[in-house]
């Protein structure tokens, strides 16, 4: 975690930004992709079709594609398919409370609050209530820069409410990440803030991955980004002198899954809570520290 230092400077000048994705939402109980192509796969019309084809090695955007064409055949199909979508969007409430919550109060100690960005459909962040609902935005007009600038929540990839801007499948992304307004709008962020990946694991989103590499490219100081990932969860896809090369992002292996909350926690306790880090007196007069959201 002591590779995070740099990032505390960032933050600190208002240049931070936090990237989360699905694996913080499971933190809440919500489902993530690989589990709810699991479960369409079970669709019995669905199951029919790809017979001995093993699901697992499909890919996601395409598996979701395919079974969403085919439960549109039937009205039966297509609830099962939405009863899917719905229960993977939904925390459960025990985890939430008990967990999800006590991280995002920890995760608000960041002082000055980055504005944050996430390719979560869900509105756990929401239910929180620790943000302003009116700086929640989903909306293909809202992905602008100067608004990212006056911090809010960017849900890029669509949002719980409104089903018909959501990114799931194949053709999905290929409408979104063809608009150059949202292209441009991904490609500052990275070129103006230095981005903290949160329980995101790069794994689907070729797209992004390359917006992130076109802000790199031609600009003589690049923005420095940072992404935990666990010790205990191979990633054969991520090659950490690649990502840092190509990316401009440094991979932090903090310890096991499980540890995740308690180590991240600690740390933001270490650099952005006074009692803790026992610098009472010198934290609480720095105006950085002070000043809030």
């Amino acid at each position: 975690m002591d590779k995070l230092g740099s990032f505390i400077g960032f933050i600190e000048q208002k240049k931070a930004a936090i990237f989360i994705g699905a694996g913080i939402s499971r933190i809440a109980g919500c489902s993530g992709l690989q589990d709810i192509c699991r479960k369409l796969a079970e669709i019995k019309s669905v199951q029919e079709l790809i017979k001995s084809q093993n699901p697992e090695t499909v890919p996601r955007k395409e598996l979701v594609a395919f079974c969403k064409s085919i439960c549109n055949r039937s009205d039966a199909d297509r609830r099962a398919l939405d009863g899917i979508m719905r229960q993977g969007l939904t925390p459960e409430p025990d985890k939430f409370y008990r967990e999800y919550l006590p991280f995002i109060k920890k995760l608000k100690q960041l002082t000055p609050f980055p504005s944050l960005m996430t390719t979560n459909v869900d509105d756990c962040l929401a239910q929180t209530r620790q943000f302003d609902l009116t700086k929640i935005y989903h909306k293909k007009p809202d992905m602008r820069i100067d608004l990212f600038r006056s911090f809010g929540i960017f849900h890029i990839h669509g949002y719980i409410e409104y089903p018909n801007g959501q990114l799931w499948d194949l053709f999905d992304y290929l409408e979104r990440y063809s608009l150059q307004e949202f292209k441009e709008f991904i490609i500052n962020i990275f070129r103006e803030f230095s981005v903290l990946f949160l329980g995101y694991a790069f794994g689907d989103d070729d797209e992004l991955r390359q917006l992130i590499a076109e802000a790199k490219k031609g600009n003589p100081q690049p923005q420095n980004h940072f992404a935990l990932l666990p010790t205990d969860e191979s990633h054969p896809h991520i090659n950490e002198a690649i990502y840092r090369e190509l990316f401009n992002i440094q991979i932090v292996k903090y310890g096991t899954k499980a540890d995740f909350v308690k180590l991240f926690s600690e740390w933001i306790d270490s650099n952005f809570n006074p009692t803790v880090a026992g610098k009472d007196d010198e934290i609480s007069q720095s105006p950085s520290i002070a000043e809030g959201v």
